[in-house]
């Protein structure tokens, strides 16, 4: 499928707008909160979200995303 590497201000919009747009999944980098909201608006809008955690990222961080 076709993908879009984002990290928007508002999520929500965006991922409605990628979701309209044919994109099926979302690419992100974070150690914290973004990747939490990328994964939780991308599951929303019917897509997949590949979150890269860094190796220092809490365990909670990391279950959380």
């Amino acid at each position: 499928g076709s993908g879009f590497a984002v990290k928007p201000l508002d999520q929500a919009t965006a991922h409605g707008i990628l979701a309209h747009q044919g994109v099926d999944w979302v690419v992100e980098d974070s150690s914290g909160n973004a990747g939490a909201a990328v994964a939780a608006y991308a599951a929303a809008a019917g897509m997949r979200a590949g979150i890269y955690v860094p190796a220092y990222a809490s365990k909670n961080k990391q279950a959380q995303i």
